[in-house]
Order: structure tokens, then sequence, then C-alpha cells
């Protein structure tokens, strides 16, 4: 009874989700992430194929400038869904996400391409 009751009694709760702002950049965004998804499933078989020493697995954290919950949600998802890298966790204060990477020269250039490829274009959306 209460369940049929209650909707109709309490003000409706304000909407969690946050507007996508920039279609064109979330388009662009879908482009990038598609490609890098191509590109990286190449990169991972030709090192699994390849000699042992072409592996140099690393874990970086990634600080990150965007806020919200849902955007950080979705960053790491991104850089889930790119063969080689996996979101790990994200810190207390939702200022860092720890990143797996299956191979990394350079750990610096990994956050600076995760940073200008997914999350600025994703601060760019949901502005």
């Amino acid at each position: 009874m209460l369940a049929l009751l209650l909707p109709h009694l309490l003000p409706p709760a304000p909407a969690a989700t946050p507007r996508l702002r920039a279609p064109t950049a979330a388009l662009r965004l879908v482009g990038v992430v598609l490609y890098d998804i191509v590109k990286a499933n190449i990169d991972v078989a030709r090192r699994i194929l390849g000699p042992e020493d072409a592996i140099r697995p690393v874990y970086v954290w990634v600080p990150l400038d965007i806020a919200s919950p849902q955007g950080i949600a979705l960053f790491a998802s991104i850089i889930t869904m790119t063969p080689g890298t996996l979101s790990c966790e994200v810190s207390a204060d939702r200022r860092w996400l720890l990143v797996h990477c299956f191979h990394a020269d350079d750990p610096a250039a990994v956050v600076a391409d995760a940073k200008s490829r997914y999350e600025r274009p994703l601060m760019e959306v949901f502005r």
C-alpha cells in the first residue's frame, strides 16, 4: 500500500544524470575510443606474440580533473575497454585513478594520453 501511496506524496527526486552538453564532442570521443580500441588490440597482440621483454607492465596514478561521479565512471570504463589498460581503483577523495598498463615505456605519457584523449573530451561533453 505504501509503495503505491509514497510516490504521489513525495516530491520528485532531482535528476542525478548530467546532461549531454556537446553532442559533437561526444561523437568525436566515440570515434577516438573506437580507433584506440582497434590500435590497442593490434599492439597487445604483437606484444603477446613477440618476445617477452617487449612487455613492461606498470601501475600509474592518473590525477582526475573531472569531478562528477558519472564522468569518473565513464572515464574509468573507457580506460578499461581499451585493451592493455585496466582501471583498478578510484581514490577515496575521487582525485586519482589507479590504472594498470600492460605495457608502458613512459608512464607520464600514459597519463598525458588518457587525460588529453579521454578526460578532456568528457569534461567538454558534461561541462
